[in-house]
């Protein structure tokens, strides 16, 4: 049976998961000699695109509120300086969704696609996907609680679009080590193709009840994959279960369990 839950890229050390993704999910995938990148399309970032660096955490944090120190303190990243694989209460590894901007630090490839009134964004991590309004309309005002928000977004030239979004819950964290955030933030996304096969992304998080000040990221870099094509993922509590069982095992200390 394959291993269909995500929890598993959290836990091994992050050059281990992207070379296991890299090698393994796509090994069948016909081999093209580089050439020199293209230009790049105008107002276009349609395709499938992989992660090569950056994200939020390489950035300097700003000073926490004091709400959102607390938040910090309680919570126990199953990797990473403060890990705690055995006492975590990393939700994520027990199938809630990741978040934004969480699910760009996940070594899995997304696929843009453009339509007439929004941009779609599909995600391999655990089959999810969002919508961009780009239809004129403003974020709403008192939007209901989502996982990823609500999103509007638009170009601000031929090559850079720029999605901003509310109406977040505050279930889930900013990334891999625990950053919390609240129902106030407003996340913004900057997508900028570089040129034909290279589009890096950046990332402001601006939320007063948790952060003195908005918090810009280091880019996100993505690869063009035009002959790939995103593979079913999804969480299962089963297989997260049993995936966490094992890497919590004091026998399994140091060790990652088999995928099957």
């Amino acid at each position: 049976m394959r291993f269909l839950g995500s929890g598993f890229a959290l836990v091994l050390a992050a050059v281990l998961a992207f070379s296991s993704v890299a090698s393994s999910q796509r090994g069948q995938q016909p081999s093209i000699n580089k050439a020199p990148s293209a230009p790049a399309p105008p107002r276009d970032l349609s395709g499938v695109w992989y992660p090569k660096g950056g994200g939020l955490t390489q950035a300097t944090q700003p000073p926490f509120t004091p709400w959102a120190q607390q938040k910090f303190d309680v919570n126990r990243p199953a990797s990473g300086p403060r890990e705690d694989a055995v006492n975590t209460n990393d939700r994520y590894l027990q199938c809630d969704p990741p978040g934004v901007p969480r699910i760009y630090e996940l070594p899995r490839p997304l696929e843009i696609l453009n339509t007439r009134d929004r941009m779609l964004i599909a995600y391999e991590t655990a089959g999810t996907w969002r919508e961009i309004w780009t239809d004129g309309r403003e974020l709403p005002k008192d939007p209901d609680p989502w996982w990823y928000g609500h999103s509007v977004g638009k170009w601000v030239d031929d090559y850079t679009f720029v999605a901003e979004s509310n109406g977040f819950n505050d279930k889930t964290w900013l990334d891999r080590p625990g950053h919390p955030h609240s129902d106030q933030m407003h996340l913004t996304e900057r997508f900028r193709r570089l040129d034909h096969d290279t589009m890096d992304v950046t990332f402001t998080v601006d939320d007063p009840k948790a952060y003195t000040k908005p918090w810009v990221g280091t880019p996100r870099i993505y690869s063009l994959k035009p002959t790939w094509e995103l593979e079913e993922s999804y969480c299962t509590v089963e297989d997260e279960t049993r995936y966490f069982n094992d890497v919590t095992r004091p026998s399994a200390a140091g060790t990652a369990p088999e995928k099957k």
